[in-house]
């Protein structure tokens, strides 16, 4: 059916956890809870407790064809998904997020997908610290890759993992990413956020809509998505943008309030471009411009008017900058040997970084003494290498410090 069925009535709650691969529950505290007084209810501090036998071993689940599919962690250790074996799966997630407001402030789905182009994991703006890293207990919504034929999905033993954030080696990603943030306004000027979604740019994605595009997952409460090809997106990968282009706001089951939409722009300030907010309804924010290297605020309110909460009321649209064709020209000045330009540059390979070491390969590098120095994501230098540079292209190695996680 797509949507959460109650356990049946016997024998109810009186059943091993491991019956279902995940469960929705609300908790509203310990046992003192006065349930005659429902949502009223003081909320109390609990702690919850699994009994039983520690789960071990390799654990296949069966995905639906065309229907979301609940996959538990069933270990007493975060995993990886990245490196769960996946057949027909698609490399993404939805899991709930208990701190982003909502329509009813109990928490939204928040979604995780792979992006090739950058070679990390895209998530859509959350309240909480959620990465490609399932915790022990949480229970995430897959789907099958085609959305035709069914498939499989199997957590190993080597799938167990340490790690809890996609920040390594204090390395900032450089994915190219415009992301939408809707806010409820509050009457003592706070924001709650409510919903969020993602475009991301590579020269890898496609411009049409594909399987590296990632659905937006119904939900009961205001919701903004990115709308592409019929389809309404909770992240959206896009071919680079290079020119004039659009994209195209969706909103969704807006109430009668105050409402704020931040644009915020990741990694989009070298790319030679101009970006305005489109308001179909109201003059007062069409045409504000985008800080595309940053946050954009866009306050709006919805009333009675159809105008004012309809779907399409907002899109972006992007040209390209004026300073492109001065800049373009600046590119062809520089001083070139042998027809290739003499601009110095040091290149970490792969990217992201793979086994114990870091490559570096070094071009039209002036010889002499270097220190190569690293950091972690505080900004604390954990190791230092000093380097004699030869003449030449040339190429060096830096270990990582078996210290780091």
């Amino acid at each position: 059916t797509n949507t959460f069925t109650p356990l049946p009535s016997f024998p109810g709650t009186l059943r091993p956890i491991t019956d279902y691969n995940g469960y929705m529950i609300y908790i509203r505290g310990d046992r003192s809870i006065n349930l005659s007084l429902g949502n009223n209810a003081q909320v109390t501090s609990t702690t919850l407790r699994v009994k039983g036998e520690v789960i071990t071993g390799d654990h296949t689940v069966d995905v639906n064809a065309n229907r979301f599919t609940v996959l538990g962690n069933p270990y007493a250790s975060p995993i990886n998904f990245g490196t769960l074996t996946k057949n027909n799966v698609k490399n993404s997630f939805y899991i709930w997020d208990p701190r982003l407001a909502g329509s009813n402030g109990l928490g939204a789905y928040v979604t995780v997908s792979y992006n090739s182009g950058s070679g990390t994991y895209d998530v859509t703006t959350s309240a909480s610290a959620i990465s490609q890293y399932i915790p022990s207990g949480e229970a995430v919504l897959i789907e099958s890759a085609d959305g035709v034929r069914p498939g499989t999905i199997t957590v190993k033993e080597t799938d167990k993992t340490s790690s809890g954030s996609d920040a390594l080696f204090g390395r900032p990603s450089t994915a190219k990413i415009i992301r939408a943030n809707l806010y409820e306004a509050n009457a003592d000027g706070n924001f709650g956020l409510l919903d969020a979604s993602m475009t991301s740019f590579s020269a890898t994605h496609s411009t049409t809509y594909d399987q590296d595009d990632v659905s937006k997952m119904n939900g009961a409460g205001e919701s903004v998505a990115f709308l592409r090809n019929g389809h309404t997106l909770a992240i959206e990968r896009r071919k680079t943008i290079s020119g004039a282009d659009t994209a195209f706001v969706n909103l969704s089951q807006m109430n009668k309030r105050n409402y704020r939409l931040d644009i915020v722009a990741e990694n989009m300030g070298a790319d030679l471009l101009t970006a305005v907010v489109k308001d179909k309804y109201s003059a007062t924010t069409n045409n504000l411009t985008v800080d595309l290297s940053g946050t954009t605020h866009v306050d709006f309110t919805v009333n009675d008017d159809p105008a004012s909460y309809a779907a399409d009321r907002f899109s972006i649209i992007f040209n390209a900058s004026s300073d492109k064709s001065k800049t373009e020209n600046n590119k062809a000045s520089l001083k070139k040997i042998n027809g290739v330009t003499s601009t110095a540059s040091v290149d970490v390979y792969p990217n992201p970084v793979t086994g114990d070491l870091i490559k570096f390969a070094m071009n039209n590098l002036k010889s002499g003494n270097y220190t190569m120095k690293l950091y972690n994501i505080s900004g604390q230098l954990v190791a230092t290498q000093p380097l004699k540079k030869a003449a030449g292209n040339t190429s060096a190695t830096m270990p990582i410090p078996t210290t780091l996680p």
